[in-house]
Parts: C-alpha cells; structure tokens; sequence
C-alpha cells in the first residue's frame, strides 16, 4: 500500500498512546518518529500519529524513512497491551506494606 493511501483514505493500523522499549530502543524510534513526521510534513501529508506509524513501515515508506527500530504489534484486542503488561498482586506483601506505611503516618 502507498503511504500517500494511508493520509488520504484515513487508514489507521496501530495507534501512537502506549509503547513499551528499552531505554535505547524507545530513544532511537523517538527519533526515527520525529524525522518521519517532519519528512510528511515536508511533504504536505502528515495528520495523525497513526498514519505517521502506519507510513513508515510500508514499502515506500521503508525507502524514504528507513526505519531501524521494527513495531510488534499485538494481535488481537485494542487493550491486550495494558492487560498483558498487568503483575499479579501479592496480597499479603501488600497488605504488608500498606501497614509499614501506616506507621509512618502515625508517628507524624
């Protein structure tokens, strides 16, 4: 698909609102972000950051962004990210903290 496709038909494949990245990794796709943004803009077809996403990873826009850092989208759901990224809760380690904490509060 044509990046330009993606600006004018509004098509969205993954939304900009939750990235998760080593701190290097999360760095380097700022800045791959940020020269692509800036390469629509030039180009008069920058509008969301969904298009922006969707742009670089085509083919012609792998050739003008050539982007370094690659998106693992998950698959199945708009919110499985959040979900898959939950820890189980110790309940009693908690409750154990919440008490150690209390006592600060009371000496004060």
């Amino acid at each position: 698909m044509a990046w330009r496709y993606i600006f004018w038909e509004n098509i969205n494949w993954v939304a900009g609102g939750f990235f998760l990245a080593k701190r290097q990794v999360m760095m380097d796709f700022v800045l791959q972000y940020q020269r692509a943004v800036e390469l629509f803009l030039r180009l008069n077809q920058s509008q969301v950051e969904q298009h922006v996403l969707y742009s670089i990873y085509t083919d012609e826009g792998r050739e003008i962004v050539k982007p370094t850092i690659e998106l693992q989208p998950i698959q199945s759901g708009w919110f499985d990210l959040g979900f898959n990224s939950l820890v189980p809760v110790n309940y009693s380690a908690l409750s154990q903290r919440l008490e150690f904490m209390s006592t600060f509060q009371n000496v004060q």
